[in-house]
């Protein structure tokens, strides 16, 4: 799985016969290789059981760091995907955030779960 998904890009997983697309949306301001010139990012997930897309994460800019999905699979034992995303904006926080479908909603696919947040330089 790709740790970065950049506004466009889409990233499909398939889990017990379940397709998930994991996308983001944003724009660029600028060089498009650099993420401080992606403006109003969000990170969304849709499935073929529930095909209206989820919002995972959301970021109006960011500061020499992007949103990256660090783990997918199923961590809860539940048989649907779950995942484990850096939700931070900032170079010097780090926000780990876990999501499982456990916990989900009837219109949810995934819920969070547990965030971790840490400062430094």
């Amino acid at each position: 799985m790709p740790e970065n998904l950049f506004p466009g890009d889409t990233h499909t997983v398939v889990l017990n016969s379940v397709i998930y697309k994991i996308f983001g949306t944003g724009r660029y301001h600028g060089d498009p290789s650099h993420y401080g010139h992606i403006w109003n990012y969000k990170l969304y997930i849709s499935s073929s059981e529930h095909p209206r897309k989820q919002l995972l994460a959301a970021q109006p800019n960011f500061d020499d760091t992007f949103i990256q999905i660090l783990k997918a699979g199923d961590f809860d034992g539940d048989g649907r995907l779950d995942l484990f995303i850096e939700t931070s904006r900032k170079y010097s926080i780090s926000r780990p955030t876990l999501y499982l479908s456990r916990f989900a909603t009837p219109t949810q696919i995934i819920a969070p779960y547990a965030a971790q947040s840490s400062t430094g330089c």
